[in-house]
């Protein structure tokens, strides 16, 4: 059996009043933990709010600053293999003298293993991209290739 409950006007009145929120304490509360002043709330024709903002002199930044350690953009987790036609590239080369450079006569092996993957790491591209299968087709260092490339001198 399920029972109603009346509640007096002034109940009904308090719980409305609940159940409105608590939007404009909240506010004031976060922005004073958050070291910010408090907001104004203006009501004359209108209402408004002013929520201040932090100084982005004082604040602190949000996310910390990377370091030069943590750069997998520049040097992506790479197999020997992409390394070793990294190095070889020069310029725009076609497939098969980038083959011959790294000594490979197996033209199926290099290009799963080297081409692909380089290109899928997006380190090098071809010169004809509407055309992969041209015969005019090269292939090039893109600038995340070169800077790998330049990486992997240094540490030589």
């Amino acid at each position: 059996m399920i029972r109603k409950c009346v509640l007096s006007p002034n109940e009904s009145y308090k719980n409305y009043i609940k159940l409105i929120g608590t939007g404009t304490s909240d506010m004031v509360q976060k922005s004073l933990e958050a070291g910010l002043a408090e907001p104004q709330f203006i009501q004359a024709e209108d209402f408004r709010t002013i929520i201040y903002r932090p100084n982005a002199a004082i604040a602190p930044p949000k996310y910390p600053e990377v370091t030069p350690e943590v750069t997998p953009e520049v040097t992506p987790e790479v197999t020997p293999e992409v390394k070793k036609i990294i190095l070889a590239s020069k310029g725009e080369q076609t497939k098969a003298e980038l083959q011959q450079l790294l000594g490979l006569k197996d033209e199926k092996n290099f290009r799963e293993v080297y081409l692909q993957k380089a290109l899928s790491h997006d380190l090098i591209e071809r010169t004809i991209p509407d055309k992969p299968n041209s015969k005019n087709q090269k292939y090039r260092l893109k600038a995340k290739g070169r800077a790998l490339q330049e990486l992997l001198k240094t540490q030589s």
